[in-house]
């Protein structure tokens, strides 16, 4: 019994750091440093039929809460959307985004270097992904 009492402390510590010193793994991303990783100039391709089309999108906070973006030129038609992020996901309510009623989700990759979304823009199934940066001079001479 003696050895038990000795020893006790020691696994009380070592247990004690199994549950509370492991380290959460990317999932486990609070939805302000997703917010945080994803604001800037995104390259994007809407592949929508046979011919991809570039351009580019800027990601911003929103101001009224912490867990919303501003996407503007979602659809490259000059017009902003809103969207929520939590963790690695992106929810697109319905909304107009200038013309075009638009709805979706989007993923974000765990190194903040792609984000793919799935829209469905007035009744077509439409799939675009970003890239962190600009699009390329020969896209934008179109």
């Amino acid at each position: 019994m003696k050895r038990f009492i000795k020893f006790s402390p020691i696994v009380l510590v070592f247990v004690a750091i199994i549950f509370w010193g492991c380290p959460g793994d990317l999932n486990d991303l609070n939805s302000v440093s997703s917010v945080d990783n994803i604001v800037g100039t995104w390259h994007a391709v809407r592949n929508e039929g046979d011919l991809p089309v570039d351009y580019q999108v800027e990601i911003t906070k929103s101001a009224n809460s912490d867990s919303t973006i501003n996407i503007s030129n979602f659809y490259n038609n000059g017009a902003s959307a809103y969207a929520y992020v939590k963790d690695l996901e992106i929810t697109l309510p319905k909304q107009k985004v200038g013309n075009i009623n638009v709805q979706g989700t989007a993923t974000i990759s765990s190194d903040f270097q792609r984000i793919v979304w799935n829209v469905i823009a007035d009744s077509d199934q439409v799939t675009i992904t970003m890239s962190p940066g600009q699009v390329a001079k020969r896209f934008l001479a179109r």
